[in-house]
């Protein structure tokens, strides 16, 4: 990965961020985790969309004891909840990038186990 300047992210979109998080993960049972924030974090401050292996990279600056399935998980995490995109670069590789506009969202959605596409439930059932 070059080395790009990351982004500033300011302390009130850093927090909107991690209470959309905290909010989507007690709604779905899941626990928050300093992992979890990190990944957040790194994620917010990336100046373009990045792969997860990119992402992993800045990751292990902060903490060294995160695995790259923690950063996979995290990230399709983050994508079900809105404060990630994920796209598909030119080469074929998954690229992730942060929504700082995302919503709350509160209507459950469907992963396809196959492509990994995201449903919301109700366009499953039409």
């Amino acid at each position: 990965m070059a080395r790009k300047e990351l982004v500033s992210v300011s302390p009130a979109e850093a927090a909107r961020a991690d209470d959309l998080l905290s909010h989507h993960l007690r709604r779905v049972g899941m626990y928050r985790s300093k992992q979890k924030s990190v990944v957040l974090w790194s994620l917010l401050r990336s100046p373009e969309p990045i792969s997860a292996q990119d992402l992993f990279y800045l990751v292990k600056q902060e903490d060294l004891f995160i695995g790259l399935g923690t950063v996979y998980r995290t990230l399709q995490t983050l994508v079900a909840c809105g404060l990630a995109a994920e796209t598909v670069g030119t080469d074929g590789t998954r690229l992730y990038a942060a929504k700082l506009d995302a919503e709350v969202c509160t209507h459950p959605h469907l992963t396809c186990k196959d492509c990994g596409a995201l449903v919301e439930a109700q366009e499953a059932y039409e």
